[in-house]
């Protein structure tokens, strides 16, 4: 693939023996572009040209040497289908195409020698057109580790991530698997959790076999594609999407090589997006993938890569409509030991996960910001591999970067999905008002006290988000979830999760992106009758630029932000984070300002 590289910074980073190279770039394909119109197009090829029904893009198609326009959705349901797992349903769809027009997003590919950007702001000006851009490229968060000869040790004790006694690092710097293993296993009633990978495929021959046995009964066939060949075998010929499905659903107590954080409670399912390191992919991909997974009826996205280029609008809609589906995102945040924004992650429908080392640091490489909301284990972490990929590797090593701190947060973030007792309407509720509040207060706070830009709410804790979602809510609940009187009273919690009130504190921020103003609703932990709560509003350089003070009313409290800074003048769009504090409650939530 060609590409045009634009306002390269490199850096180096050397720590021991073990180099670590950084690229903090913003790269697009040459010769492409992504284009929104506000119709369908119709498309005809008569010899050379492209011929559409606006004759003003006819005449740039001539003028650019336009040779093929593709619809880059071009999978769209066309016919009424039911999510396996009954968080959105058809009438959700109608409304997110409705707003979102999938069917009119294409990739144009022109032969003249002319820089992307010069050529999308040509095709923008045009009045049937509703934005065009560069099709940006994107990079895997993925390090490899420096001693590829190792011969691995397939025990438990190397899997410091999961129960960290002092053979690595600090003891206890873990997030508490076999304490929650305690309570496995869990109620039959709850529902495996679907959990897309998107990444470098899986273990899969060119026969559909899966090469690896430690993720053989843990898998969903039903979310699997290989985007890069465009054929059903997702085959994984560098390890990385291996690595990061062990994490999550390696096979569990079966005497065989390690074990996955889900502890046989979730299935995961490839897409493959990028052959690995050094492979080129685009947001173009990014975002079929990512909205593909959602309508194959993923519970959970783990997305392992990412962009600093934040101008793709292609990529924001996308993540949008996954969002409005219900379907948690949980995002790798970047290996560029940067503060740079990095993007899915950075937008506020996603859960941005930094990279922690067993000395309960951050990782020498992860990104950082007042965007990220926890952190997880993801330095030489012990997980599955891939047989397909060249020699020496093996069926299990060790790994480290962003994506696979992000995996052991989409494991948690599956039970979490799997144990809410009840429906909701919209589905993003279930996003905002049981996988956020419940996450953010399961983590143990490390760092500064309270939300902070290397942690967010802290380090993960499977424990204690079992805690929450499972047994504080009550086994009962969870077999009415998909029941008619759960749909016919959708968002009122059940008699089960009364006592959620008692130990959880929300915070929703809506619409977001915000073009106008931000309606602030939420709750307070113990439902306290009256009381001040006070919001707090700071940019990404962690500068506060707005206080707000609100009244609860029996635990509640509802409120409006305007988009203005403390002297009254509307805040440039960009990503916020708005904290939220009542005597020792506290929540957060990224909101993007979008005029």
């Amino acid at each position: 693939m060609r590409r045009l590289i634009i306002n390269a910074v490199t850096a180096c980073l050397l720590l021991g023996s073990a180099g670590f190279a950084f690229a903090a770039r913003i790269r697009y394909e040459e010769g492409v572009i992504v284009v929104k119109f506000r119709d369908v197009l119709n498309i005809e090829k008569i010899g050379n040209s492209v011929i559409t029904q606006y004759p003003n893009i006819n005449e740039l198609n001539e003028v650019f040497g336009v040779y093929e326009i593709d619809e880059i959705f071009d999978f769209l349901p066309e016919e009424p289908v039911n999510d396996p797992h009954g968080k959105w349903e058809w009438r959700h769809w109608l409304e997110i195409m409705e707003k979102q027009r999938y069917d009119t997003y294409y990739l144009i590919s022109y032969n003249v020698k002319e820089d992307p950007k010069k050529v999308a702001e040509t095709y923008a000006k045009e009045p049937v057109v509703d934005f065009a851009e560069p099709s940006y490229l994107g990079e895997l968060c993925m390090t490899f580790p420096n001693d590829p000869d190792i011969n691995p040790a397939y025990l438990l004790d190397k899997q410091w991530n999961f129960y960290n006694f002092g053979q690595a690092g600090y003891p206890d710097v873990d997030i508490d698997c076999p304490e929650a293993w305690d309570y496995w296993p869990l109620p039959e009633i709850m529902p495996d959790p679907w959990v897309a990978v998107l990444d470098t495929g899986i273990p899969i021959d060119d026969e559909g076999w899966l090469c690896n046995l430690d993720l053989v009964n843990n898998f969903q066939w039903d979310i699997m594609w290989d985007l890069v060949e465009d054929d059903p075998y997702p085959d994984d010929r560098s390890g990385h999407g291996s690595h990061v499905a062990g994490i999550i659903a390696a096979e569990t107590n079966n005497g065989y090589h390690v074990a996955g954080a889900a502890w046989n409670k979730a299935l995961v399912g490839p897409i493959k997006i990028t052959e690995g390191e050094g492979a080129d992919f685009s947001t173009a991909g990014m975002a079929k993938a990512m909205l593909w997974a959602a309508l194959q009826g993923a519970d959970v996205e783990n997305l392992s890569f990412g962009t600093y280029a934040d101008t793709s609008s292609l990529l924001l809609k996308a993540a949008e409509g996954v969002y409005a589906m219900g379907v948690t995102m949980v995002a790798a945040r970047g290996n560029g030991a940067s503060t740079e924004l990095f993007f899915p992650a950075s937008y506020s429908y996603c859960i941005a996960v930094s990279a922690l080392n067993y000395f309960n640091q951050l990782a020498h490489f992860s990104n950082y910001g007042w965007d990220t909301e926890c952190t997880a284990p993801g330095y030489e972490v012990w997980s599955t591999w891939s047989l397909l990929a060249p020699p020496p590797y093996y069926p299990c090593k060790n790994n480290s970067g962003t994506s696979v701190a992000a995996a052991h947060v989409s494991a948690v973030c599956g039970i979490i999905v799997a144990a809410c007792p009840f429906a909701y309407d919209p589905p993003a509720g279930l996003i905002e008002n049981w996988v956020r509040p419940i996450l953010g207060a399961s983590c143990d706070d490390i760092g500064p006290p309270g939300l902070d830009q290397y942690f967010g709410h802290g380090r993960l804790n499977l424990k204690n988000a079992c805690d929450l979602a499972i047994w504080d809510a009550g086994r009962g609940g969870l077999s009415n979830k998909y029941s008619d009187a759960a749909r016919e009273t959708v968002n009122e919690p059940s008699e089960a999760t009364a006592t959620m009130c008692e130990r959880l504190t929300y915070l929703s921020c809506t619409p977001n992106p915000a073009p106008r103003e931000v309606k602030i609703t939420g709750g307070l932990n113990n439902c306290p009758e009256n009381g001040e709560v006070t919001f707090e509003i700071f940019d990404l350089s962690g500068r506060r630029i707005r206080t707000l003070r609100t009244q609860t009313v029996a635990g509640s409290y509802a409120l409006t932000w305007d988009l203005t800074g403390s002297e009254g003048a509307r805040v440039p769009p960009g990503v916020y984070v708005m904290t939220m504090n009542a005597g020792k409650e506290r929540a957060a939530r990224k909101i993007i300002v979008a005029y």
